[in-house]
């Protein structure tokens, strides 16, 4: 098996030099969930706070690192930019054209420059359909190519990323995890796009495939231009995959960096103590830290900077301020008043 090919010697400011640089845009992103509470009295709306003010870029064939514990909004975060969920608020261009401005058709077209790969291999793929119909149904639908011309580029892609074409042929049950990833992977690609979504595209494969699987990724980002947001939980891929990484809390980012400058030099408490908790080679070589208590309730966040409950390092400050994202060097965004 190759071993991973390790981005981190990039420019920790290469996906946020400029905006007009930028492939993706993203700007104060909200996504609130209404939640209905009935009593005989009355009726009242809450809201749960899924993605509160999320910003940041990504460049054209760069990859952005999103991370966080379960539950912090990464995920809701990637959907919303391909608007499979509407956004409460916040703007997001892509090249420069804004997506949440655009009407059905208009965003119909644009579905061919924005995929996604779901975290689920077995569920994500019709049991029903065959591999050569389900990655070639994006072709179908916008209408791109003839039958045969479909059917010579389902081929084509299938070996592409590591299959047989004669596994067009095949239904999803007949091959293993990998082997489904890898057409979800197929299936993403077809129609050649500008931006991916990898919504923890390894998290379900054991250790060897997922190396298999981030290789391959990175081989298509550089032969076909790629730009990804690629979500996930484990800090060991995203430092090897990104070119800069956002930690999210609470539906906030509370720091962005190159993937250098975070992983060599967090600023955040709740970034180190994330790093802290990485198995490490040498156990003990690096003192653990350990977070009190459990996350908060998006239904109910906390005042103030949304982490002080947790956070070892709060002063009373802390309670009362909301602390905004803040570049404190060049290319390095902190979410903390205390930075």
């Amino acid at each position: 098996m190759r071993r991973i090919r390790d981005k981190t010697s990039r420019q920790d400011t290469a996906p946020h030099e400029t905006k007009n640089g930028s492939l993706i845009t993203v700007e104060n992103l909200k996504k609130y969930f209404p939640v209905h509470t009935e009593n005989p009295f009355r009726r009242h709306i809450r809201y749960v706070k899924a993605v509160d003010g999320v910003t940041f870029n990504v460049a054209r064939a760069e990859t952005l690192g999103l991370v966080g514990e379960s539950g912090c909004g990464k995920t809701t975060t990637g959907r919303v930019l391909l608007r499979l969920e509407e956004p409460t608020g916040g703007t997001f261009s892509f090249n420069g054209e804004s997506v949440f401005d655009l009407k059905k058709e208009e965003m119909r077209r644009l579905r061919r420059r924005m995929q996604i790969i779901f975290q689920d291999p077995f569920s994500s793929l019709n049991p029903r359909q065959t591999v050569g119909s389900i990655i070639s149904e994006a072709m179908r639908i916008h209408h791109v190519g003839s039958r045969g011309e479909r059917r010579e580029t389902t081929a084509w892609i299938l070996g592409r990323v590591g299959l047989l074409p004669t596994d067009v042929n095949r239904y999803p049950y007949e091959f293993s995890g990998g082997g489904r990833q890898r057409i979800a992977i197929a299936r993403a690609i077809i129609l050649k796009p500008d931006f991916i979504v990898c919504d923890e595209p390894v998290s379900a494969l054991d250790v060897s495939i997922q190396a298999q699987i981030i290789n391959l990724l990175e081989e298509l980002q550089e032969e076909f231009h790629l730009s990804y947001l690629f979500i996930a939980h484990d800090l060991h891929v995203v430092r090897h995959i990104s070119d800069a990484v956002a930690v999210m809390y609470l539906g906030k980012i509370m720091e962005r960096a190159g993937t250098d400058g975070l992983f060599g030099g967090p600023l955040h408490p709740y970034t180190r103590a994330l790093l802290a908790a990485v198995p490490k080679v040498k156990p003990g070589s690096k003192k653990r830290v350990v977070l009190g208590g459990d996350i908060p309730s998006p239904l109910n966040p906390p005042e103030g900077c949304p982490f002080h409950t947790r956070c070892t390092e709060m002063i009373p400050d802390c309670k009362m301020t909301v602390p905004e994202l803040r570049e404190v060097s060049e290319g390095h965004w902190v979410s903390c008043i205390r930075v």
